[in-house]
């Protein structure tokens, strides 16, 4: 997963590769609410229940947000 980061990060800012961090984290934690959203429709569990949820942030979850970046990046150069 590092290998390819750093393959087509190469030429990003910090702020950017900031940006695509935060794009990665998002795309992540919505997918964890859909999956949470479904497991409580198919239990009965409490409402109150406490429940921790783990965000596992995926290779598929960085790849998105490289395309996302990426976009990003062009339209800047292209509208300058």
């Amino acid at each position: 997963m590092l290998n390819i980061l750093q393959k087509e990060t190469k030429d990003l800012s910090g702020a950017i590769l900031s940006k695509l961090c935060q794009k990665a984290n998002k795309l992540a934690l919505r997918e964890c609410i859909i999956d949470k959203k479904k497991k409580f429709a198919q239990s009965a569990m409490e409402i109150d229940e406490p429940s921790a949820a783990i965000i596992e942030i995926r290779r598929t979850d960085f790849e998105e947000a490289i395309v996302f970046v990426r976009r990003l990046v062009f339209e800047s150069v292209v509208l300058r």
